[in-house]
């Protein structure tokens, strides 16, 4: 279960990759940061990273 404050620190992880970017960031590579994010913020909280199948559901998903 994911707490509140590791999804705002997902966003803000996205956020600072996209400003910081120096080319324009393309849909695809933006799923890629955003799972990564979401990794690493629940590394930061030591949330338990049960199985790779979660993120898979959540790569698969398109956004427009």
């Amino acid at each position: 279960c994911l707490h509140h404050s590791c999804l705002w620190l997902c966003f803000s992880i996205v956020d600072m990759f996209v400003c910081l970017s120096k080319a324009p960031v393309m849909k695809d590579s933006l799923q890629v940061v955003g799972i990564t994010a979401l990794f690493l913020a629940a590394k930061v909280f030591a949330i338990n990273v049960r199985c790779e199948a979660t993120y898979n559901f959540v790569k698969t998903l398109t956004f427009f």
